[in-house]
């Protein structure tokens, strides 16, 4: 039997009842086995990725695009129920006017619809795991019927669609909150629609690919722009498989420009707003390169296993081999056609192409693909992750394996099932190859969130018809960490100046982000005050478990407290991590404080090791890193501290690592200007620590600070340094020190009562969730006991300890269990009086209390041996 086709075959083809509800119990079994465990949470939690950090698979609200591209999906809602009006993102980017929130578009409709129908009937996850279930069954079927214009041979179409639906990269887009996910059940159905325009064209079949188009275009951005570069390669296939039976098909190709120009017209309508739109956004002129090439894989990430942005090229040795070998099957049989024979081998080249371009700053011939599709393609420049192309090349590759598992074979080799068992093989092998590389993360959500709570009815008492809020931390708008306060924002109506986007208006960041940012530090002026006023803030909330060290340069204690004894600023709930306030008017001031703790030691967020370009490397063990900047006088080479941003209401000190003998310029810089200048001398053959304190400014102010050192006489060693909020180094006094949880770096939350750190294994991650104080001790041996509760049976892990140097391995790592006087950690020598970096990694096996950190000196130096300055 000869699998050929043929156009009156394919005129023949309709889907059946039977072949649709079979592909949905299929498409379900394997979305299920695919997921798991997100059946077993459906009514509960979202997938936010294809890929497990997480033990259990499942914890609430992390943040990431899963919830953003929800939120935009709840939107459709509540536009079609009139909660908001048409076309406006009034929950985030708001600056206190809902009309300049006016965003047309098409909000990912028609599979955003579907949600919004499905939801009616059952709950926001169930919904939203029932619409990507559906787009991976809609995808599947469009795929079937695509590969079906070219062959009936069904077990080789089944490897073709498998191939296809189930590629990492789907369930990295699907599963990590890309729109792409969704986008992909649209791609096969261009193909099919193109084919069909192709053999018989006419009005409707214009119109279907037109309106195929379309519907790519609001579903996702770049596998539109992919899928309409691919339209000329598809419908050349088509033509290139069915030209012996076409003839003059060609003469009624005038049919198809009515119905397709239509919706290409609508497209191009849609395409000028949003040129528009990005002309005032921080992408009008592309991406740059190095930006792009942060998110290119390598190239050995197509062929082995990798995670993050290398799952998103995987094709893997098994379907590799199966491609090879649907190429041998293939080319034999196809010599005496020559027209398939070149539409085969046309669609391998693209494929290779495709790679290349796929792997971007590192394809091959130095990325010669990709500079040239920037250079030369319209818009290229704008794709940041040039893996994306891969939202069409696993569909070429489907048809690659299909038609060489489809072609004819000697009939001694037939009579052995061949034809039917070397596709079935290739099915089963790929889904397992494919399957095993899948282990999704579930994001539980919280159906209400007892701190907006408060804020919400706080509002609805006040009569406040349309409350406004600011998140802390503010970000710029493109961090994924924004995505949680959205997704709660949206539960309670709440506006938010905070927002997500990867295009996101020049006229925000220079306004909102550059005049707020100083409040991720706690400091309110006279113009954050004048500025959350103009614009009609009402609440502050602060996500305390969201603090990373690119936020402040010291933990989240520093911003609460600050917040907390502010006039203006009314606590209204504490909520595990997420603390509410609202914003007082100027004639409700009362200076009351809610929470005045002792003045924290500031441990300092970062650490950078002096070697300036010229300097003499050199190996030392006692140095940071083992190496340390060797610098002499004439080589006139300036050191420079990278910039930190930072509030001035504090005394801040410089600490510098260093040895030798000579004299040091030192320069501080504030907004890269010299304000202070002053000489120092050195001479010291050990290690030691020299401070530079900074004046606090007349007035707070929110400035970018750096230190700039140049040797001017001698030759000195340079080894790191770091910015404290304190004016002395952290010594411990003989009878010990007990440093309080909070003052430390963590997730979790913190009890103002008890200064107390707790973590939750719903909410905390199993990963370094506390760590501190990042400050040089005195030299010496010493005891360090973690002071904590938990209600676990006794002897249970809670997690690991480590305890060492900042920036280097740990020199001790034990488990903490319950029962604290049975697991004491090992005395703890330091000799270099290097950054002391105490850690506990969460194993979420049970919630922990960490009440603080006990230091005590077990044998202690005297005074006059330390070498502190």
């Amino acid at each position: 039997m000869q699998y050929e086709s043929s156009v009156l075959e394919i005129r023949r083809m309709k889907p059946s009842f039977k072949i649709i509800l079979f592909s949905a119990g299929i498409s379900l079994l394997l979305f299920c086995s695919f997921t798991w465990p997100l059946p077993s949470l459906w009514n509960q939690g979202i997938p936010s990725s294809s890929q497990n950090i997480e033990h259990p698979a499942w914890r609430h609200s992390i943040p990431g695009d899963h919830l953003q591209l929800l939120y935009h999906f709840d939107l459709v809602e509540d536009m079609f129920k009139g909660r908001i009006p048409f076309f406006q993102n009034v929950y985030e980017f708001n600056t206190g006017n809902d009309a300049e929130r006016y965003r047309p578009g098409a909000y990912f409709f028609p599979m955003s619809g579907v949600y919004v129908l499905l939801k009616q009937f059952m709950g926001q996850p169930a919904a939203w795991n029932s619409t990507l279930w559906l787009s991976f069954w809609m995808s599947g079927l469009a795929c079937w019927a695509w590969l079906g214009c070219f062959t009936p041979h069904r077990p080789a179409r089944l490897a073709g669609v498998c191939l296809f639906l189930l590629i990492p990269f789907r369930w990295a887009s699907l599963l990590g909150g890309s729109p792409a996910g969704i986008a992909l059940m649209w791609v096969p159905l261009l193909g099919w629609m193109i084919d069909r325009a192709v053999t018989r064209p006419g009005f409707l079949r214009g119109l279907g690919a037109g309106l195929t188009l379309l519907f790519l275009y609001w579903a996702d951005l770049q596998t539109f722009y992919f899928s309409a570069l691919s339209v000329p390669l598809l419908a050349l296939l088509s033509l290139c498989w069915h030209g012996q039976t076409l003839k003059d098909q060609w003469k009624s190709w005038w049919k198809l420009l009515p119905g397709g120009g239509l919706f290409l017209g609508i497209i191009a309508t849609f395409y000028l707003w949003r040129k528009a739109h990005l002309s005032a956004s921080h992408m009008e002129e592309g991406r740059q390169w190095a930006e792009m090439a942060l998110f290119s894989p390598r190239p050995e990430d197509v062929l082995h296993v990798g995670s993050g942005i290398s799952e998103t090229v995987y094709i893997g040795w098994i379907a590799f081999v199966w491609l090879i070998l649907a190429f041998l099957l293939f080319i034999y049989p196809a010599r005496k056609q020559p027209l398939r024979l070149s539409a085969y081998l046309m669609l391998i080249l693209a494929s290779f192409i495709g790679i290349a371009l796929a792997l971007g700053a590192f394809g091959p011939a130095d990325a010669l693909f990709i500079r040239m599709a920037r250079a030369q393609i319209p818009s290229y420049d704008m794709i940041r992750q040039p893996s994306k192309i891969f939202s069409v090349i696993p569909l070429w590759l489907g048809w690659l394996l299909t038609l060489g598992l489809a072609s004819p074979l000697p009939k001694k080799i037939r009579a052995w099932k061949l034809p039917v068992l070397l596709p079935l093989l290739a099915t089963f092998s790929i889904i397992f190859s494919f399957h095993a590389r899948i282990h999704p993360t579930i994001s539980l959500l919280e159906a209400r969130q007892p701190a907006y709570t408060a804020v919400q009815s706080h509002a609805a008492e006040n009569h406040i018809d349309k409350p406004l809020a600011l998140v802390i931390p503010l970000w710029p708008g493109d961090s994924a960490e924004s995505s949680v306060p959205i997704h709660y924002a949206h539960q309670h109506q709440l506006r938010l100046v905070n927002g997500y986007s990867p295009v996101v208006s020049k006229e925000y960041t220079e306004t909102a982000v550059k005049t707020l940012s100083p409040l991720n530090q706690g400091m309110i002026t006279e113009a954050q005050l004048a500025y959350l006023d103009n614009i009609g803030v009402d609440y502050v909330l602060v996500h305390a478990n969201m603090f990373p060290e690119k936020v402040s340069p010291f933990p989240v204690r520093e911003t609460l407290v600050r917040l907390d004894r502010h006039p203006r600023l009314k606590r209204l709930t504490q909520s595990g991590p997420i603390h509410a306030y609202a914003v007082r008017p100027p004639e409700q001031e009362d200076g009351l404080s809610v929470w005045s703790p002792e003045p924290a030691i500031l441990f300092p967020a970062r650490r950078w090791e002096l070697a300036p370009p010229g300097g003499e490397p050199l190996e030392d063990v006692t140095a940071s890193h083992g190496a340390f900047s060797r610098i002499r006088a004439e080589q006139n080479l300036k050191i420079e501290t990278p910039p930190i941003r930072i509030s001035t209401q504090d005394p801040l000190t410089w600490w510098i690592r260093i040895k030798g003998k000579g004299e040091i310029e030192s320069q501080t810089l504030r907004n890269g200007k010299v304000t202070d200048t002053q000489t120092l001398y050195i001479a010291s053959k050990d290690w030691k620590w020299i401070a530079i304190p900074q004046a606090p400014a007349s007035t707070p102010s929110y400035i970018s600070v750096q230190q700039s050192l140049q040797v001017e006489t001698g030759v000195l060693d340079f080894d790191a340094a770091f910015l404290s909020g304190s004016t002395s180094l952290l010594e411990i006094p003989p009878q010990g020190i007990t440093l309080p949880a909070s003052w430390f770096f963590h997730a979790g939350y913190a009890d103002p009562a008890t200064e107390s750190v707790h973590f939750n294994p719903d909410a905390d991650p199993d990963r370094v969730v506390f760590y501190g104080p990042l400050l040089p001790i005195q030299t010496g041996t010493y005891q360090i006991n973690v002071l904590y509760d938990s209600p676990a049976e006794a002897g249970t892990p809670l997690g690991e300890i480590s305890i060492g140097y900042n920036g280097e391995a740990a020199v001790i790592r034990q488990n903490l269990i319950t029962g604290g006087s049975h697991n004491p950690l090992p005395l703890w020598e330091n000799t270099d009086e290097k950054p002391l970096r105490i850690e506990f990694r969460y194993n979420r096996q049970s919630p922990v209390e960490i009440r603080g950190i006990q230091i005590r000196p077990f044998v202690i130096r005297q005074a006059a041996g330390s070498n502190f300055q």
